[in-house]
């Protein structure tokens, strides 16, 4: 008896292909984005520990007058992101020609000691210096994963790899808030300073286990059988092929010019800016309408990282489930606004502290859930180097926007003398965001 096949090798073959790499993708989310979830936490766990410190008295316990605390505190939050601009698009490149493995390791190590460091400030000026010098430190990771993901994940595995590492935001929230609750309750006399030397000696521990388990590229995956390698290898040519056909071949040059590159990077200025205006002042907000102490306030902010949690999954399958990422981007920038405009009505104007608090879980829910379908976007039409650089510099000067949330919002408050301007502000942030994603073209409708 003889198999006769109508169709040929192609469809068994395609049959084949598919399964070799649904095997690939259980190895990689287990050998690969379980650890870049956990470098995720930590990173953020050091970026953001300021903003319960903030609410623990850190700037008037280092000499500064109460009446100037917001506009001192925002200029020293957001000067991580003045140094997490400069070597950027640089260390991307790097990664691009040499692998994260050692780059990474090397980071880790650098920021926990300055952490460290941060714990031991006499003056705002050491802070200032510090916070600058930790932006430095930290600049390559987020674009350097991005990047990373594209060497690793097809791009219909692309969104989900995107969105289960970007759990690494939330999660640090929903982790850093009781830590720092359990912190500054135990230790009643500056408290934040035991915050900054416990998280520091995290990213210690961190870069050792960055250099036991980062693998560069495919290749050299021991935990890949030969035939994935392959498979997966000669996949994401393919996929880069289809791009260059599409979009044309990229260069870096090519990339620079691109208008779309510069859209979205103002759209993520907007993201940024909103969002981190929000979750650095959140613990402060949250004191200042419930008149809680700084301990209780960080366990209340648990609770919104938690809605953030729930839609960044939601927004994930949905944005799968239609194929769909530039409508996605724009409907949740819009529910963040909204909601976060809701939240300072509620409680600024009705003086409702619950109201105002559950408007500000659907903020949450909005804020940094955007990444997970904006970073698709310059994904599917950037290639190799250009993606490298490309990526890099959208996240190098969009990150500005978390210079400047934090900055303008504490100055508004110092200026005004009330929180509700500086959320309405941030709104107006969001709002003008959403817009601009309607003006961006190249994307594709479907997963390509």
């Amino acid at each position: 008896m003889y198999n006769i096949n109508f169709y040929g090798d192609s469809m068994e073959n395609e049959v084949d292909t598919t399964n070799i790499l649904r095997l690939a993708w259980s190895k990689k989310v287990w050998y690969l984005l379980i650890w870049l979830i956990f470098m995720y936490i930590v990173t953020i766990l050091d970026r953001n520990n300021i903003s319960f410190a903030l609410s623990a008295g850190m700037i008037t316990d280092l000499g500064e007058p109460a009446s100037i605390a917001a506009t001192v505190g925002g200029l020293a939050s957001g000067l991580f992101f003045i140094g997490y601009l400069i070597p950027q698009v640089f260390t991307n490149y790097i990664i691009y020609k040499t692998g994260v493995r050692r780059l990474f390791t090397l980071l880790f190590a650098t920021w926990g000691v300055l952490t460290i460091l941060t714990g031991m400030v006499t003056n705002i000026m050491q802070l200032y210096v510090l916070r600058f010098l930790l932006g430095i430190a930290e600049a390559a990771f987020f674009p350097g994963v991005i990047f990373f993901l594209t060497l690793w994940f097809t791009v219909k595995e692309r969104t989900k790899a995107n969105s289960i590492f970007m759990l690494g935001f939330p999660l640090a929230g929903v982790l850093g808030a009781p830590i720092a609750g359990l912190i500054l309750g135990y230790y009643t006399h500056m408290g934040w300073r035991y915050l900054f030397y416990y998280e520091g000696i995290i990213s210690l521990v961190m870069a050792l286990i960055a250099w036991i388990v980062l693998t560069d590229n495919p290749m050299k995956a021991k935990w890949l059988t030969e035939e994935q390698k392959k498979v997966l290898i000669d996949t994401l040519e393919k996929e880069k092929e289809k791009k260059e056909e599409k979009f044309g071949k990229y260069s870096i040059r090519s990339a620079l010019k691109d208008l779309d590159v510069w859209k979205l990077l103002f759209i993520y200025f907007t993201a940024m800016l909103g969002s981190y205006g929000v979750t650095m002042w959140t613990p402060t907000i949250i004191k200042n309408l419930s008149h809680m102490t700084a301990a209780s306030s960080a366990f209340l902010t648990t609770i919104p990282y938690l809605f953030m949690v729930l839609g960044m999954i939601l927004w994930g399958i949905s944005s799968d489930k239609f194929k769909e990422r530039k409508w996605h981007t724009f409907g949740i920038l819009l529910l963040s606004g909204v909601a976060l405009w809701l939240s300072a009505i509620a409680g600024y104007i009705y003086h409702d502290f619950w109201l105002a608090y559950v408007f500000l879980f659907f903020s949450y829910m909005g804020s940094f859930s955007v990444m997970v379908t904006f970073w698709a976007l310059p994904q599917e039409f950037l290639t190799g180097a250009s993606a490298a650089v490309g990526i890099g510099l959208i996240n190098a000067v969009g990150n500005l926007g978390g210079f400047v949330g934090p900055y303008v919002a504490g100055y508004l408050h110092d200026l005004l003398g009330s929180y509700y301007y500086s959320l309405s502000f941030l709104s107006i942030v969001y709002i003008i965001g959403a817009i601009l994603v309607i003006f961006v073209r190249k994307h594709g409708a479907k997963v390509l």
